[in-house]
């Protein structure tokens, strides 16, 4: 399976190849009728799922914030590696983090704060509930994200 990446710096396209010997997780999940995992209540397709399938481009920082919580919920890495950028993106290693995603049950996510600096840079603070080894663990971060030719990209966190 193809998929594309863009870099800040050059704003180049890269294309990477990921393979997976079993059917695409995104294509089962395209089948499947579900609640969402970023807590809107609202149906995976109707939701997350619509941003993740390609079918729309998140409007908002918040938006993205919750595709990407879902993204690694559902084990769709390509997803995560699609909407990051820069910083973020540099020494990503797709298949070291859809193995570090499958050892992780996500729980909840809590957004507790969501702001715009300008029209192409936005920030959300959230907390993501997982368990990992029977241990509960609370990931609480301020995102960077950045705005580029119409697409929210990850740029950035900071481990609060």
């Amino acid at each position: 399976m193809n998929f594309e990446l863009f870099t800040s710096d050059e704003h180049t396209h890269r294309s990477f190849l990921f393979k997976d010997t079993q059917t695409s997780i995104m294509e089962e999940q395209s089948k499947m009728d579900f609640k969402c995992r970023c807590g809107s209540n609202k149906n995976y397709l109707d939701c997350c799922g619509a941003y993740i399938n390609n079918n729309r481009l998140p409007n908002t920082p918040e938006q993205l914030m919750r595709s990407r919580y879902t993204a690694y919920a559902t084990y769709n890495i390509e997803y995560i590696a699609n909407t990051m950028l820069g910083k973020a993106l540099n020494g990503f290693d797709l298949k070291g983090a859809l193995i570090w995603a499958k050892t992780i049950i996500w729980e909840k996510l809590e957004i507790i704060n969501t702001s715009l600096e300008n029209n192409n840079l936005g920030f959300v603070e959230f907390k993501a509930h997982y368990t990992e080894q029977n241990q509960h663990g609370i990931l609480h971060e301020k995102s960077t994200f950045h705005r580029i030719k119409g697409k929210w990209f990850y740029v950035d966190g900071v481990i609060l």
